[in-house]
């Protein structure tokens, strides 16, 4: 038989590899899941704003810069989320206009000013891999748990679990990791 202190040490090993596996399927499925959140925004409303419909049909004529004018006027006037997701989404993956992650941010904190999940999550993603901003995982953490609070979210759900499970602007914490990524694998 083990005495206390083997079964107690192999009952941490099992734990360490149960984290290890969820922590795998869970990084394999949040590969691309920062755009699936930017994507899920647009759905999230009745459906394109008129801004986007006509911006839609001049990139499809190889128009871009009128497109872009046209989301900015929706910005403007309307403050449309849907046309600063639209736009936000294009400066981000460089679709049709030069990649520019600044640009990208400053329409996250627009989203998130509005209390839009999306837009607060993508702060985090920016803060966590510097892409427009200073790189702080201090911001992103604090982004990832603002996007969280604000309704059950996935995306931030793992990005969470990652930053305890690896200790990154916190303390490694694999329990804490281990129910962020259940959480999300529970809603998928």
């Amino acid at each position: 038989g083990l005495d206390g202190g083997a079964l107690m040490k192999s009952k941490i090993s099992v734990f360490i590899i149960v984290v290890l596996i969820a922590s795998a399927i869970c990084f394999g499925q949040a590969r691309g899941k920062h755009l699936d959140a930017m994507r899920e925004l647009q759905k999230q409303f009745i459906g394109d704003s008129k801004y986007v419909i006509e911006a839609k049909k001049q990139l499809r004529v190889g128009r871009t810069k009128k497109a872009v004018e046209i989301l900015r006027a929706g910005i403007k006037w309307y403050a449309d989320p849907v046309c600063m997701s639209f736009l936000s989404r294009m400066y981000f993956e460089g679709w049709g206009v030069p990649q520019d992650y600044k640009k990208a941010f400053l329409l996250f904190e627009m989203l998130d000013e509005r209390e839009i999940k999306q837009g607060t999550y993508m702060k985090g993603v920016c803060f966590e891999n510097g892409w427009g901003v200073d790189k702080s995982y201090e911001k992103a953490l604090q982004c990832y748990e603002s996007a969280n609070r604000k309704r059950d979210f996935p995306e931030a759900q793992r990005a969470l679990g990652s930053f305890y499970f690896g200790g990154r602007g916190v303390e490694q914490n694999y329990e804490t990791a281990w129910i962020y990524f259940l959480k999300a694998a529970q809603q998928e």
